[in-house]
C-alpha cells in the first residue's frame, strides 16, 4: 500500500493519517530503524555524478514528458548501462544497477528521498538540509543516511 507525498500530505491535514498509520502498524514488524541502504563510497558517488552528467548531455529531457514512464526508465536505464560500459567503470553489476536506479529517480521522481516515500511504515520525511533528513516512523523521529548531490 504505496502513498505518494501529496496524499500523505493531504490525509495528515485531513486527520485521517492516524488510522492508516494504526494500520500499517498492526500490519509490520515493529523496528526503530528505516530501510536504507547503505550510503554509497567516495568512488561510487563520483561514478553517480559522472554517469548522470554525461546522461544529461546525451538524452534529451524534452522529451520525456511524452512518454510512458516505463518508457523512459528503459532508455536511462539503456543509456547508463552503455555509458558505464564504455567508461569501463571499476564497479560492480549489483552497485551499477543501484547507481542507475538512483539516476532514474532523480531524473523521474524525488531522488533519494523516492525509497522513503515507498516504505509504507514512514509516516513524515524532514529535510533539513542537503545532508540532514529525517523520518517519521511510529511517532518517532529517526535520523537517516539519505543525502541530497547539493543544496
Amino acid at each position: 500500500m504505496a502513498f505518494d507525498l501529496k496524499q500523505r500530505l493531504s490525509e495528515k491535514a485531513a486527520g485521517a493519517n492516524e488510522e492508516v498509520i494504526a494500520q500499517q502498524t498492526d500490519q509490520q514488524v515493529n523496528t526503530d530503524q528505516p530501510k536504507l541502504e547503505e550510503a554509497l563510497s567516495p568512488q561510487e558517488q563520483y561514478w553517480q555524478k559522472e554517469i548522470y552528467d554525461q546522461l544529461l548531455k546525451v538524452m534529451d529531457l524534452t522529451l520525456l514528458g511524452s512518454l510512458e514512464q516505463n518508457e523512459v526508465r528503459t532508455q536511462i536505464r539503456t543509456i547508463c548501462e552503455r555509458l558505464f560500459t564504455e567508461a569501463s567503470a571499476p564497479l560492480s553489476m549489483a552497485v551499477r544497477q543501484r547507481i542507475i536506479n538512483m539516476i532514474e529517480d532523480d531524473v523521474l521522481g524525488l531522488g533519494p528521498l523516492e525509497p522513503l516515500l515507498d516504505d509504507d511504515s514512514i509516516s513524515d520525511i524532514l529535510v533539513n538540509g542537503s545532508d540532514s533528513v529525517y523520518v517519521e516512523r511510529q511517532g518517532k523521529l529517526v535520523a537517516t543516511n539519505i543525502c541530497f548531490r547539493d543544496d
